[in-house]
């Protein structure tokens, strides 16, 4: 065995050169957490609450967290028909799977703090790491 480089004790006493795997995923914002599937589960500072149906039938939906996944070239390729807001919208609906109405009124309806740290993660999604010096 080669003392001059660090090891760790396995799980059966064996001592082990494998070093322990380091995160290399960017830090997200306050109550957001990483999935090992790569996406992310955004706690909200203030939960949405959505009101479906009609007079006889009407339910209620509140939404506390919100799973967003990672974009493809796709959604990078069909976002770029959108501009400014509209285009971080369509990318954040994406990402969390909101279509239609219901997806909209949703984002909109969100705190505007839950809705920056939402966006912060499409960022960490869109962007390609940190540069040198941040």
């Amino acid at each position: 065995m080669d003392l001059s480089q660090p090891f760790t004790i396995g799980a059966i006493g064996a001592p082990s050169a494998e070093k322990p795997e380091k995160d290399h995923r960017e830090k997200l914002p306050h109550g957001a957490r990483w999935q090992d599937d790569g996406s992310v589960v955004l706690d909200l500072f203030k939960p949405v609450t959505q009101r479906f149906g009609d007079a006889e039938t009407e339910r209620e939906e509140t939404t506390r967290t919100l799973h967003l996944q990672p974009l493809t070239g796709g959604d990078m390729i069909d976002a770029m028909g959108h501009k400014g807001a509209s285009a971080a919208t369509f990318l954040l609906a994406r990402s969390g799977g909101l279509s239609g109405a219901v997806g909209e009124q949703l984002i909109r309806r969100l705190d505007a703090r839950d809705f920056v740290r939402a966006t912060t993660v499409i960022g960490v999604f869109t962007g390609n790491g940190q540069t040198t010096g941040q």
